[in-house]
């Protein structure tokens, strides 16, 4: 306990009779205590401080310590631990992983929608474009067929300078003998009608014809049909 003045050592000396710790551990024993150490309430251990503590337990009746045992028990706690853990955070985990790939899925699905949408209003496009143009060629004849029946039904002595054909109207230009028979000429075909000078005749000096320019309305080859 440390030195006196003169240079002595002071030492505390704890004893107790055998007869009496054994009774007492015995008792202990008895109800499932088995103590590590035993000290005197008089003289306890202060564990608070950095000193060696006594024990008034004989070492052959202290608990062994398995070292062994102690390092599986904390192994197996450690194990339940983490099995517990994993029993708890796994199935949030994989569903977590499932909803990320669903997503994913989703993902790659609306991308294909989109763009099977979009190839199908191009489709779609095409396919009106392509109505349209029929519609076109079926309401308006063909112009090959309008210069057939103009040569058919123009004499020899008349020719054309210009000829020009847009959205279902023919212009024509030219000279002939007598111009003002063309009109019920041109008239007397079911392909066209409304047929009239958009013009004065004038006469040219040079080849002494009439010039003449016919505006002409060009029906459809169903109206054609029905004339």
């Amino acid at each position: 306990m440390g030195k006196e003045e003169n240079g002595q050592i002071k030492i505390l000396l704890v004893l107790t009779p055998r007869e009496i710790l054994d009774a007492i551990c015995l008792q202990l024993n008895s109800v499932g205590i088995y103590p590590d150490i035993v000290d005197f309430a008089g003289e306890p251990n202060n564990f608070s401080e950095d000193l060696d503590i006594y024990n008034l337990l004989p070492e052959w009746d202290r608990p062994v310590k398995n070292k062994i045992e102690k390092m599986l028990t904390w192994s197996f706690s450690f194990i339940l631990l983490v099995l517990t853990v994993a029993v708890l955070v796994f199935p949030v985990w994989h569903e977590s992983q499932n909803v990320d790939l669903l997503r994913q899925q989703i993902q790659q699905l609306k991308k294909e929608a989109e763009f099977v949408q979009s190839q199908q209003l191009e489709i779609d496009l095409i396919f009106d474009k392509t109505e349209q143009l029929n519609k076109i060629k079926e309401n308006t004849p063909a112009l090959l067929e309008v210069i057939n029946t103009l040569s058919h039904l123009i004499k020899n002595d008349t020719w054309m300078t210009h000829l020009q054909f847009k959205q279902g109207r023919l212009q024509l230009q030219g000279q002939s003998p007598t111009a003002e028979v063309l009109i019920g000429v041109l008239e007397a075909s079911p392909l066209f009608s409304n047929v009239r000078f958009v013009s004065p005749l004038t006469k040219d000096k040079r080849t002494g014809l009439e010039r003449f320019q016919i505006s002409i309305n060009v029906n459809t080859i169903g109206h054609a049909d029905e004339g």
